[in-house]
């Protein structure tokens, strides 16, 4: 129980899956995790909080569903709505500090909790020895966003793979209805070579100076070789973020497949419903 004081030592994985639909406070994750001194796995999926509606209770959360503000408005009339975005709006400092708490793992993703321009602001003498897969979300990852921006973000995640030595993914990506992006980076070190994958609804035409970044990550090692690969999706096979995940092919870190199943299942059952 979270209230024990007692140490678990023999606990070495965490999950904490969406269908737990009753948001975690802060401080009792910080009291369970100091109970598992062996902790080496965690999966969390905590639902998206109503901000306007939290300040009636703290039991209702948002999983990323643009449908759920057109539901609850039908059921919430004269309620203040104004609080909650469309989309989620990650914390700057949020993104750092995931970026400094992932200093020391050997696996992370995180996805609309934090977004990867503000992890990629990181500080020069950071390094990640260990990392060897990373998943980041970006909400820059769009048609409608300026692609100079983009290209910077880009950039920036090729400076922060130079600094992790064992990487072999890195996914950035975004999805929601209609709209489904991945920028991946993947080495492939038993033939020594490694590949850019764009795959998304929508066209992406790197700049110079982006691929220029992303070879410099190749001068590391001898003889490597870099491809770049484009792949076009249908927008309208796009129902939600959870099919954005599928036809994406993300990395199976991302999202639990019972959670996945689930998040469909949903979409589904709110078939019709208009979206925000």
């Amino acid at each position: 129980m979270v209230g024990s004081a007692s140490i678990s030592p023999s606990v070495t994985s965490l999950l904490l899956r969406q269908q737990n639909r009753r948001r975690w406070k802060l401080d009792s994750l910080a009291h369970m995790f100091a109970r598992f001194p062996r902790l080496r796995e965690l999966h969390y999926e905590p639902w998206r909080e109503w901000g306007w509606y939290q300040r009636h209770t703290d039991e209702v959360f948002e999983n990323f569903n643009q449908q759920y503000p057109v539901t609850m408005q039908q059921f919430l009339d004269g309620v203040e709505k104004a609080g909650c975005d469309r989309i989620r709006n990650p914390a700057p400092a949020v993104g750092k500090m995931i970026a400094l708490t992932s200093l020391k793992l050997e696996h992370l993703a995180a996805s609309f909790i934090a977004d990867a321009s503000h992890f990629f602001e990181i500080s020069p003498a950071w390094e990640w020895p260990n990392l060897a897969s990373l998943v980041l979300t970006s909400k820059l990852l769009t048609p409608d966003e300026n692609s100079i921006e983009i290209g910077a973000m880009l950039r920036a995640a090729a400076a922060a793979a130079m600094k992790m030595p064992r990487l072999e993914t890195m996914e950035i990506w975004n999805g929601r209805k209609g709209l489904a992006a991945l920028f991946r980076y993947q080495a492939f070190r038993n033939i020594h070579e490694a590949a850019i994958v764009w795959r998304g609804t929508w066209k992406l035409a790197m700049e110079p100076s982006t691929i220029q970044a992303w070879e410099a990550v190749m001068y590391q090692y001898d003889g490597w070789r870099l491809d770049l690969v484009q792949e076009q999706l249908d927008e309208a096979a796009i129902k939600s973020h959870g099919d954005a995940v599928h036809y994406l092919m993300l990395s199976g870190q991302v999202i639990r497949p019972i959670s996945l199943w689930q998040i469909q299942r949903e979409q589904e059952a709110l078939e019709g419903v208009d979206t925000v």
